[in-house]
């Protein structure tokens, strides 16, 4: 037995990650391995996809609780975002961040996160899922390709 089972076996509790790596993002990552897409100089993350209603949150006790669900929008929203980006481009050296509670809803838990990201290199990141906008697809942004002149 490895540790991550003792550890399941202790708690009686697993975690699970769904949705990872698709094909789109196994494709973005075979390009960015390849440089195909140039260097990344700075990258722009920003999920509004995962927004949620005060109604959302008075629906069960437990939500928007640190004991119910242990965090709010990086935890429990945005999980799948930030493992992506961490896959698709690497562990940032530093992060600095601001993280609000209850800015948008009446919940004891962050509802809303900025983060700047510092990589190998000089690469810059930027992560803002905001949770005062309605859900609209997430958004990444790489810089076009740095053009040479003739």
């Amino acid at each position: 037995m490895n540790y991550v089972e003792t550890l399941f076996g202790l708690s009686g509790k697993t975690v699970v990650i769904t949705g990872g790596a698709g094909t789109l993002y196994i494709k973005v990552k075979q390009m960015l391995e390849s440089v195909e897409l140039g260097e990344v100089h700075r990258i722009n993350l920003i999920a509004t996809k995962h927004f949620r209603t005060q109604a959302y949150y008075d629906s069960g006790h437990w939500r928007g609780t640190w004991k119910g669900e242990g965090g709010g929008l990086l935890l429990n929203q945005c999980h799948h975002q930030l493992d992506l980006l961490q896959w698709l481009f690497g562990m940032p050296q530093k992060v600095t961040a601001r993280l609000m509670f209850g800015k948008y809803h009446a919940i004891e838990v962050e509802d809303e996160v900025s983060a700047f990201l510092e990589y190998p290199k000089g690469t810059q990141g930027f992560s803002l899922p905001p949770q005062e906008r309605l859900r609209e697809p997430t958004v990444w942004k790489l810089p076009p390709k740095r053009q040479t002149r003739s």
